[in-house]
């Protein structure tokens, strides 16, 4: 529905790299939030693996529908889809399905710090990491 009002309303207006821009953020925002309740509610194992898979799993899934939404609703072959990529506005929203996949992955480090946060006083541990974990994804504010 938000890719039929980027391109109805927004690219008209800010051009197809700027709809791209506006929408992007409010789907990641949807994406994380769908995320984090798919990981609480099929209980996906804690780990890399896991994680891995299921985001793995979404991001093929999210390419293989808009590949086939592209081809048979718009007539537009998988060689001119692929191409756009090539584009600023298909570089951007690949981008973002990467983000999509990578989601799972990120859960589970927010996870992992909250746990160490919570158990680490009790322990007498002091929590670090050595990973840079950009702000835009975690609010490290939320930690010590």
């Amino acid at each position: 529905m938000l890719g039929t009002l980027r391109v109805l309303l927004l690219a008209p207006m800010l051009g197809a790299t700027g709809a791209v821009a506006v929408e992007l953020p409010v789907m990641l925002a949807i994406s994380w939030i769908a995320c984090r309740r798919l990981v609480a509610a099929f209980a996906v194992p804690d780990g890399t693996t896991a994680r891995a898979v299921m985001g793995g799993t979404g991001f093929a899934l999210l390419v293989f529908a808009e590949s086939l939404l592209g081809a048979l609703a718009f007539g537009r072959p998988l060689v001119a889809q692929v191409a756009e990529f090539g584009t600023a506005h298909g570089a951007l929203g690949l981008g973002g399905q990467i983000a999509f996949g990578l989601m799972p992955l990120v859960e589970q480090v927010e996870h992992n710090l909250d746990t160490a946060e919570r158990l680490g006083p009790g322990w007498k541990l002091q929590v670090s990491t050595a990973m840079p974990i950009p702000p835009c994804l975690i609010r490290l504010e939320r930690y010590r």
